[in-house]
């Protein structure tokens, strides 16, 4: 893990200022323009890790042409660091697809799991099975 220059602020909703309704209702606003600004910046960093992983699998299917047929998975398995193969052979797949669009058409993507089901990469997850409350399994 990266250190970043992204410092996190600890969210705070100062009541001692709500005084009257109109000190209040401006805490309020102040705090969810914060919470959105927040959530705009968790779906930019949702954006860019996809691409950051469409990227690598880019690399990874350049240098698959670069190495002799046979050669790729070995070669892969020995220099995919800690990523793995596994990670490196989906970002593959990712980059398979053209990353603009599946961002156009996928607006709400909130991370690589997401990509990878919209781009074909990975099957869409089963439904949970809804089970009523006295149908859940207590232990022993």
């Amino acid at each position: 893990m990266h250190n970043t220059d992204i410092q996190l602020i600890q969210p705070s909703l100062d009541l001692t200022i709500c005084l009257d309704a109109d000190t209040c209702a401006s805490e309020l606003k102040r705090c969810a323009d914060e919470a959105d600004r927040c959530a705009a910046l968790a779906q930019a960093g949702a954006e860019l890790a996809i691409r950051h992983a469409w990227n690598a699998g880019a690399v990874c299917l350049k240098a698959k042409e670069l190495i002799a047929h046979g050669e790729f998975q070995s070669w892969l398995e020995a220099n995919a660091g800690e990523r793995g193969y596994r990670t490196l052979a989906k970002w593959m797949k990712l980059a398979k697809v053209n990353l603009d669009a599946l961002l156009a058409e996928n607006p709400t993507l909130k991370g690589l799991q997401d990509a990878y089901v919209a781009a074909g990469v990975l099957p869409d997850a089963e439904p949970k099975a809804d089970a009523g409350e006295g149908d859940k399994e207590r232990p022993p």
